[in-house]
C-alpha cells in the first residue's frame, strides 16, 4: 500500500482545469506584450497536452503571438500545420480564418486579408461582430483604393445600425471617399448635418466638418470646402 501511494504521488498532478489555466496565462502574457513568456507558455501547452484538443488552441494563440512579433515565417509554419491537420476542430475554424486574415493584414496583403475575413463573416452568428468585420473589410478596400467595395461595406454597417460609434465612423469614411461621379451627395450631407445636432457627437464635430469639407471638395465646390 505504501509503495502504491508513493507511486501515485510521483505522478504529475491532474486537474481538468490546468490546461485552461495555461491557455489563459499565455493569452494574458500576449495581451501584456510579454511575447517570449507567451511563446514559452503556449509551446509548453502544445507539448504537454499533445493528445488533447486544447493543443490546437495553443497553436492558434502561438501563431497570433508570432504575428504580433512580425515573425511571419514562424506563424506561417503553424498555420500550414493547422490547415493540413484533418483532426483540426471545427469550433476553431473561424478563429483560424481570423488568424490568417491578421497574418495578411499585418503584411499589407489586404486582398488576401479580405478573402479570409469574408469567410469569417460566413461563420459568425453574432451580428455586432459581423458588422465589425464588414467595417474592417471596408477599411481594407479603402487602402486598396477600391472605393466602391469600401462603400458597399460601410453601407452594410450603416444600414444594419449596430453600435453608434461604428455607424458614425462609417458615415465619416464614406464622406471622405465621395467623388462627384457617385452622383448627388445631398443625402450624405444631410445625415452629417443631422449628426452635428446629436449630443453624442459633440467631441467629434471636427471630424464631421472635415467630412463635409471632403464632400464639397469631391463636388468641386472649393470655397465651400
Amino acid at each position: 500500500r505504501k509503495k502504491g501511494k508513493e507511486a501515485f504521488n510521483s505522478l504529475p498532478e491532474y486537474n481538468r482545469f490546468v490546461d485552461d489555466a495555461y491557455l489563459l496565462k499565455g493569452i494574458a502574457e500576449l495581451y501584456k506584450h510579454e511575447y517570449f513568456p507567451a511563446i514559452e507558455t503556449f509551446t509548453f501547452l502544445i507539448k504537454e497536452y499533445s493528445m488533447m484538443e486544447v493543443k490546437y488552441d495553443g497553436q492558434l494563440w502561438l501563431a497570433r503571438t508570432y504575428i504580433e512579433m512580425n515573425k511571419f515565417s514562424n506563424a506561417s509554419t503553424l498555420i500550414d500545420q493547422m490547415e493540413g491537420d484533418n483532426t483540426f476542430p471545427e469550433r476553431l475554424e473561424r478563429d483560424l480564418y481570423l488568424t490568417q486574415a491578421e497574418f495578411y493584414k499585418k503584411q499589407y496583403q489586404y486582398e488576401q486579408a479580405v478573402e479570409y475575413l469574408e469567410k469569417v463573416i460566413d461563420l459568425t452568428k453574432n451580428k455586432t461582430y459581423k458588422y465589425r468585420y464588414h467595417f474592417i473589410i471596408a477599411q481594407l478596400y479603402q487602402e486598396l483604393n477600391q472605393n466602391d467595395k469600401a462603400n458597399e461595406n460601410y453601407a452594410i454597417v450603416m444600414r444594419k445600425n449596430p453600435i453608434y460609434q461604428m455607424v458614425f465612423n462609417a458615415r465619416i469614411n464614406m464622406a471622405q471617399l465621395y467623388n462627384s461621379s457617385q452622383g448627388s451627395a445631398k443625402e450624405l450631407k444631410a445625415e452629417l448635418i443631422k449628426m452635428m445636432k446629436d449630443d453624442k457627437t459633440k467631441e467629434y464635430l471636427d471630424q464631421i466638418y472635415f467630412a463635409l469639407g471632403a464632400i464639397e471638395r469631391g463636388e468641386n465646390n472649393i470655397p465651400e470646402a
